[in-house]
């Protein structure tokens, strides 16, 4: 994808944002974030608006992977990417992407490595669906 396009994200975080993250994901001009603070909000906001990518960092494991799994059975979201932000070590990683999630990026949020994962989400996932998987 150009530099110069727009993708919209969906930032679901229970979290308070941190305001420089905040500050440098809309900084980029590649995202217009969106950030809700549940995931009834996050679906709520999901299903009225177009994104390319959610974002879900979420303190609880158990809604995490509900969330993922609530959006994955709506036929129009199932290809919609999903990285989750969690504590390595806690077993998040595993149950995340178990129930759906592409990418797990490791908690305490890092902005560069967080666009970093964003950006290559979409090649990432052309290749795999290029190997079948």
């Amino acid at each position: 994808m150009p530099h110069n396009v727009t993708r919209r994200i969906l930032f679901v975080s229970t979290r308070r944002a941190d305001v420089s993250l905040r500050r440098l994901l809309n900084a980029t001009r590649r995202f217009a974030v969106t950030f809700e603070k549940s995931s009834r909000e996050g679906f709520d906001q999901l299903t009225r608006s177009s994104f390319e990518v959610v974002v879900i960092d979420l303190d609880s494991t158990v809604d995490a992977c509900e969330f993922i799994k609530r959006i994955r059975k709506v036929a129009t979201f199932r290809a919609t990417p999903i990285v989750v932000v969690g504590e390595w070590g806690t077993g998040q990683p595993s149950l995340a992407l178990s129930a759906g999630a592409d990418v797990f990026e490791p908690a305490p949020v890092d902005a560069a490595r967080l666009i970093e994962a964003i950006t290559r989400l979409p090649k990432r996932l052309a290749a795999a669906a290029g190997k079948g998987h």
